[in-house]
């Protein structure tokens, strides 16, 4: 991910000094949108392994870890892994179709493989499904021992 962050700086750089550094501003462009896209969709997930997604604390504050492990169980269920299964199967024939035709940007002059660009939200579905799953369990196995004082 800072791969991306740094390439995307550059490439908002180098859309400036474009006539200097050999590529046209299109390229710039289209590398600047896909860098920004691929941090986007890799920043999801990450938030959500690091156990940083966002949740109204007022309530879940005063939930006991066990009644806080089954609120976040039911997020992945019912939220976090349906997304990432509609995007998987939404971007994959999508993605497929650019690899077959070795798709090109639309633009003049434009950044060539963006095959490749969509090739990256497959990438990021899979990794957001297996982020989701193992943050799902590994939540699960670590207060599945715990007694549940509240009773909640």
């Amino acid at each position: 991910m800072l791969v991306a962050a740094l390439v995307s700086v550059l490439a908002s750089y180098g859309a400036g000094q474009s006539r200097w550094l050999g590529h046209s501003l299109t390229w710039w462009q289209d590398l600047t949108a896909a860098c920004h896209a691929s941090l986007l969709f890799f920043a999801a997930s990450q938030v959500l392994a690091r156990a940083g997604h966002l949740r109204i604390d007022l309530l879940y504050a005063r939930w006991s870890p066990k009644t806080q492990a089954k609120a976040e169980r039911a997020f992945a269920w019912l939220a976090s892994l349906p997304l990432m299964l509609l995007l998987l199967t939404t971007a994959l024939p999508w993605a497929w179709r650019a690899w077959s035709r070795l798709e090109a940007s639309v633009n003049p002059a434009g950044l060539g493989p963006l095959y490749l660009v969509k090739s990256l939200l497959v990438l990021a579905s899979v990794h957001g499904l297996l982020v989701t799953l193992r943050a799902m369990f590994a939540r699960t196995a670590a207060v599945a021992d715990q007694p549940d004082p509240s009773g909640v």
